[in-house]
């Protein structure tokens, strides 16, 4: 697995199933990691805290978004989440596009990213003031916002649908993201080929390779063959030892004669008298 340290650097390693206090399994079912996030800012101090992130303003207006800014980072959550992933920048407390770029590669963050359920007024819901609240901040854009504002109304088909059986009446929802819902449920999709097993052992049979490929997809997780560096270490060395036949051998005897053992062990290259012993 891959986490980070105490100065937010990459560890990958393995971790112990039990007796870690740390560490203790989980059904592929568990909802493991996930942070549930009732966002109450509204959209005017979310945008607010973008341009006082983005330096975007006069003096005054900067002293302004400053309170925006603030207020969004007294969630525990938002403020945890925000410090690991400034700990990659600059350490000012405003996460920027390349900072969050950067988060993105590292395995741990990313996983905090995308785990993060965000309850929250959806953009096809609620009344046009919450829009309206962004003109005064628009200025010379603002006839550019008053065209994307009558495109926003038009898409709000929220109230439209109220009367549908079982369609929830309140626009504030849970926005989940797709791929870490749907990853924390799926187990690989990484599934070996024929084709592929054909490419690595081109003289094998196809019924030996098929009868590899059962047993390698079926227990993909058990043996680790999840990563494409792991499945190319693995290949390796059996290819390696069974050669592009894929023969199986049931042990090999170990009875080499001296030139054998001089050209295949370094003991006896350096020993060539006593190969000659055995």
């Amino acid at each position: 697995m891959s986490i980070a340290d105490g100065n937010n650097a990459e560890v990958n390693g393995w971790v112990c199933d039990h007796g870690h206090p740390l560490v203790e399994l989980k059904s592929p079912w568990d909802w493991p990691g996930f942070d549930v996030l009732n966002l109450q800012a509204s959209v005017s101090d979310m945008f607010a805290r973008a341009l006082y992130i983005a330096d975007s303003g006069t003096p005054d207006e900067i002293a302004q978004f400053e309170g925006s800014f603030a207020n969004a980072r007294s969630d525990e959550t938002i403020r945890k989440l925000e410090d690991a992933i400034d700990a990659q920048g600059q350490r000012d407390g405003k996460i920027t596009a390349h900072e969050l770029q950067t988060a993105l590669g590292k395995p741990w963050l990313a996983d905090r990213i995308d785990h993060l359920i965000v309850r929250y007024e959806s953009e096809w819901g609620g009344e046009m003031s919450k829009w309206d609240a962004l003109d005064s901040h628009m200025h010379a854009g603002l006839p550019v916002w008053q065209a994307e504002k009558t495109r926003i109304d038009v898409l709000r088909f929220w109230s439209g649908i109220s009367g549908v059986s079982g369609w929830p009446t309140s626009s504030k929802v849970y926005h989940f993201h797709p791929l870490g819902l749907v990853g924390n449920f799926r187990r690989t999709d990484f599934q070996f080929t024929l084709a592929m097993m054909q490419h690595i052992f081109p003289s094998a049979s196809v019924a030996t390779l098929q009868a590899a490929m059962t047993e390698l997809n079926t227990n993909i997780d058990l043996f680790k063959l999840d990563k494409p560096l792991r499945r190319e270490h693995f290949f390796a060395q059996i290819r390696r030892e069974a050669g592009p036949s894929l023969a199986v051998h049931d042990g090999e005897s170990l009875n080499y004669p001296p030139d054998r053992l001089k050209l295949k062990f370094s003991y006896f290259q350096a020993h060539p008298d006593e190969a000659d012993l055995y």
